[in-house]
């Protein structure tokens, strides 16, 4: 049998940044906050030292990002080869495994609506023994008594739904929970409705200004750009 990691290419793992390396970008990066939060900007030429600022520290940004990049990318790009290769072996072993749930599942059901059925039935019964004996009608309550019997020895023969099965090799387990399906989406209650913030954000992007309960506004988004 083939293994999934036969053929992998060599993870050559790059050496981590030295506690020192990493002790000097933290010493930049606080340096660069402390001094930005003691900015003052107002007027141009303090609005264009801010400029400075935010290019320094976009440069710093670009800076970690690369020493990060450096050797988080092969690894990255390895595991994500790896992991594809068992995809495929994990995808099939969970269908397996869903399908055989699912028939466990139906044949759980058919017991429990044949339980189902049966208590009804005697349920039925004791109703018509109650009322033929208000009536005063033996004839019926006879009868009645007769169905109920019967019933009561149905039910007693009814296979309990086990919520545990065991087998040779391992064993399953299962509890019933109550779940939900949206049927008619308009009738749902308001209070279990979520407003769509994607729908809300392209909604704004194609022009709606005035949308009830939300503040439509505008923000100023900055992009840079570093001359070095």
């Amino acid at each position: 049998m083939t293994s999934p990691s036969e053929n992998l290419p060599v993870l050559a793992v790059p050496a981590l940044p030295s506690a020192d390396t990493l002790a000097k970008l933290q010493a930049v990066a606080d340096a660069t906050l402390a001094a930005v939060k003691e900015l003052v900007v107002d007027s141009p030429a303090q609005e264009q030292g801010a400029v400075e600022w935010q290019t320094s520290a976009n440069a710093g940004l670009k800076d970690v990002e690369g020493v990060r990049e450096a050797i988080s990318k092969p690894i990255n790009g390895w595991l994500r080869e790896f992991n594809a290769r068992f995809k495929p072996i994990t995808t099939t072993f969970s269908e397996a495994r869903k399908e055989a749930e699912r028939k466990i599942s139906a044949h759980r059901a058919k017991l429990r609506a044949e339980e189902e059925r049966k208590r009804q039935e005697l349920e039925a019964a004791r109703r018509l023994k109650e009322e033929a004996e208000r009536n005063k009608n033996a004839e019926l309550a006879e009868a009645a008594e007769a169905l109920e019997a019967e019933a009561q020895e149905q039910v007693e023969t009814v296979v309990v739904v086990p919520k545990t099965a065991g087998s040779s090799s391992g064993m399953s387990g299962s509890r019933m929970e109550w779940k939900q399906e949206i049927t008619d989406p308009d009738a749902v209650p308001r209070e279990y409705c979520v407003p769509s913030d994607a729908l809300l954000r392209d909604a704004v992007k194609r022009g709606a200004r005035d949308i009830p309960g939300c503040r439509v506004f505008e923000k100023e988004i900055f992009s840079m750009r570093n001359w070095r």
